[in-house]
């Protein structure tokens, strides 16, 4: 156990690996609370972090208290090992710098996503545009023939369809609405589709 950089985060090892979080959270609060303010206790039970916790102090002679006080105590049947912690603890850094915190760093991950977003929603808006105006040149450039041919084809799709629809006007259509709210009634809905 070394003493040589104190912090207000102490590293807490030798934990029983099989307690879940939340009440290895809320008895660490326990154990560390008479020492000193404690602002958070980050405890991981995957990626090597079983068994162990970080315990943050609001200030660094709590935590030497408390390393002083807790070292060799007994802890669900085990011997706890107490130490500083190497780095500073995100929340120490949030309280020296605001704008080291996580909130601060997710906020700006979300406006550079946004950003990029945007961005790419405006090229794309430019790639459709300048599509678009290409297609105007191209109408604007053919032969009087071919737009002809062109025109007499799309009246020719413009009679099937309408031949279709006088078809379907003679008919009963029945229309099938589901999910409606309680408030449409017929009178509601008959004005809707009279229109």
């Amino acid at each position: 156990m070394a003493f040589a950089a104190p912090s207000p985060t102490l590293f807490v090892g030798n934990l029983e690996g099989k307690t879940k979080k939340p009440e290895l959270r809320q008895q660490l609060y326990a154990l560390f609370t008479p020492y000193g303010r404690v602002i958070d206790i980050v405890a991981k039970k995957h990626d090597g972090g079983r068994g162990q916790a970080f315990v943050v102090f609001e200030e660094q002679a709590a935590a030497t208290a408390a390393l002083r006080g807790l070292s060799d105590t007994k802890f669900y049947l085990r011997d706890l090992r107490i130490s500083y912690a190497r780095n500073p603890s995100n929340a120490t850094l949030a309280r020296t710098n605001p704008a080291l915190s996580k909130e601060v760093a997710a906020v700006a991950a979300a406006k550079l996503v946004v950003s990029h977003a945007q961005s790419e929603y405006e090229q794309l808006e430019k790639d459709r545009d300048a599509a678009a105006a290409g297609k105007r040149e191209l109408d604007a450039g053919e032969e009087p023939a071919a737009k002809r041919a062109r025109h007499a084809e799309d009246e020719d799709e413009m009679e099937i369809e309408m031949e279709d629809d006088e078809d379907v006007a003679g008919a009963t259509v029945s229309v099938v609405c589901s999910n409606l709210p309680a408030e449409c009634n017929e009178d509601i809905m008959g004005a809707l589709f009279s229109q």
